[in-house]
């Protein structure tokens, strides 16, 4: 049982906890700075970075989102025990 919690819990923190504290990390100015870049030297190129930008924050979300469901029922289970 303490198995399941701990990769639910680790799956939580995989997948929630540490993409926003890497995000939190990067140079917002670079990143604007060389999309534009590209942008300007291959126009078609911009659809593709936008669609990437809003597919993350959604898979990451949902992951979350599942981690910390499974977390909550595996600690409920527990309790149940």
């Amino acid at each position: 049982m303490y198995r399941q919690i701990l990769i639910s819990f680790i799956l939580f923190v995989n997948l929630f906890v540490l993409p926003a504290t890497l995000n939190a990390r990067v140079m917002q100015e670079r990143v604007d700075l060389t999309i534009k870049e590209e942008e300007q030297l291959m126009p078609e190129i911009s659809t593709i970075i936008n669609r990437n930008k809003r597919s993350k924050p959604c898979f990451r979300t949902a992951g979350s989102i599942i981690g910390g469901c499974n977390l909550i029922k595996a600690i409920q289970r527990n309790k149940k025990d």
